[in-house]
């Protein structure tokens, strides 16, 4: 009973590998398999939350993905065999990326070529629809792994399907075997259309190629600031700051971008007010002198850099919790202006600064949440889907072992790729398609290896031992002969 269930999952596994060289990766010319069906359709999709865009004539900026879907359904040995590819291309680049980046880059529509390959797209899910009677069925298929934006299809495997877990009904549940074999048998599969439904954008590298191209609006605001902080600490304190001076000197923007502005970054939170040694400060009221003559002295620096991180997007990589770099530096910089007040003996304006900082930190942990929370309802929205599916029974998935199986016909071996099949399906893997006419055979020599199986498990726990690599080839011979 279980050899000839073994036998199937083994053909199952065979089809998809066989199936490549049928559908066009391979030397099989397409169409010689019975029962296949093909497309290619267009459509679009929105890449809101809720896959839906408001209708606004003539805004260049939706988050549109313009897509292509190639789709294959055949038989192979009787079992349904499905292949889907995507290629695709962005509807605007700025409604893609977040909306910082369009603010900060009004000319970015026009950069749409280049900035588009820098885009990714991936967890691409095709859905078929086919109309069989009154009623419509649905095929869902995931796209592989989509290439960059243009004409060059996704790479993926076909897949195949349990005949009961092929298509949806209009609840979304899945049909019985016999009704998608109906609907496949029908013809119906010819008037078939395909979509995509579902996708993510990865724009972490059209991040990093943006801040490549605009490094020094980030650069020029922390040096010019850095260069108002040394000047005010030689001038008010007469603090030598020679040895920072030659370290800004030798930084050069190279080719990341992000590391300079770290850089810069580092050396500005070297130069914060409550890092000036205490001799430099003095007492009383020349401390206090000193301090409102450095107070004065950075003002304009700082304030230039506030300005400019307000309008520049965040560090690549951080736009989901940071809206703008100034969202991402401003707990600091607040800090900052706090300890100065505070060294001032200003009070009222140190706990203004605090504020300031107590709500910059706010925002950023309330978006943060946010988009935990967002993860986390779309990881449960999985998790019950998954769990109001049927479950397959062993009978499902792999057919009643009492039932005889019929997965071709006389002409399988005629179709100019059956003995390719073949070489799939050895005599020794139990119930098999001969290579002479497509018979099929019981030739007694049926092995499940379960002994063979067994020794394999033990041993894989350390695959390069010798043991683990002995099971495996003990099992190979059980089930090939060879």
């Amino acid at each position: 009973m279980y050899a000839r269930a073994n036998c199937k999952r083994l053909l199952t596994h065979a089809a998809a590998a066989a199936f490549l060289l049928h559908f066009g990766y391979g030397p099989a010319a397409a169409g010689s398999l019975p029962g296949s069906f093909s497309g290619a359709d267009n459509s679009s999709f929105c890449m809101t939350a809720d896959g839906k865009c408001p209708i606004m004539m003539g805004d260049p900026d939706l988050p549109v993905v313009k897509a292509k879907v190639d789709w294959k359904v055949g038989l192979l040995v009787g079992e349904p065999v499905v292949d889907t590819r995507l290629a695709w291309t962005p509807g605007s680049v700025r409604g893609l990326v977040p909306p910082i980046y369009g603010k900060a880059d009004p000319d970015l529509f026009y950069k749409s070529g280049e900035a588009a390959a820098q885009l990714r797209l991936y967890e691409a899910k095709a859905r078929l629809t086919v109309h069989h009677g009154n009623r419509t069925y649905t095929i869902e298929s995931d796209l592989g792994v989509p290439d960059k934006a243009g004409d060059k299809s996704s790479y993926n495997v076909a897949g195949s399907p349990s005949w009961n877990r092929l298509f949806r009904d209009e609840s979304g549940a899945f049909i019985p075997a016999g009704l998608a074999k109906e609907i496949i048998s029908s013809g119906s599969m010819e008037r078939a259309e395909a979509k995509l439904v579902s996708a993510k954008m990865d724009t972490g590298k059209f991040e990093e190629w943006w801040l490549d191209k605009n490094v020094e609006r980030y650069a020029a605001p922390l040096r010019a600031a850095i260069d108002g902080r040394l000047a005010a600490l030689e001038e008010s304190f007469g603090l030598p700051t020679d040895d920072l001076r030659a370290e800004i000197a030798a930084l050069k923007g190279g080719k990341n971008a992000r590391t300079l502005i770290g850089r810069l970054e580092g050396i500005l939170q070297k130069l914060a007010p409550d890092r000036i040694p205490a001799k430099f400060l003095g007492e009383g009221p020349e401390k206090l002198a000193r301090l409102h003559r450095y107070g004065l002295r950075i003002s304009s620096t700082e304030d230039a850099l506030r300005d400019a991180t307000k309008g520049l997007p965040p560090m690549p990589g951080a736009s989901k919790a940071y809206g703008t770099w100034y969202d991402q530096v401003a707990v600091r910089m607040n800090r900052d202006a706090a300890r100065l007040a505070h060294l001032q003996g200003l009070k009222a304006e140190a706990e203004r600064a605090e504020r300031e900082a107590a709500e910059a930190e706010r925002r950023v942990q309330e978006r943060q949440t946010a988009e935990r929370e967002r993860r986390a309802a779309e990881t449960e929205r999985q998790r019950r889907r998954k769990a109001t599916e049927p479950q397959k029974s062993f009978s499902e998935e792999f057919g009643d072992p009492d039932d005889d199986i019929s997965w071709g016909n006389s002409g399988f071996a005629d179709t100019g790729w059956g003995a390719t099949m073949n070489r799939y399906v050895r005599p020794g893997s139990g119930t098999y398609y001969s290579q002479t006419q497509g018979t099929y055979v019981t030739p007694g020599t049926d092995r499940v290896c379960d002994a063979e199986r067994n020794a394999t498990d033990a041993e894989r726990a350390d695959a390069n031992t010798e043991a683990a690599r002995s099971a495996d080839a003990a099992l190979h011979k059980c089930l090939y002969g060879n």
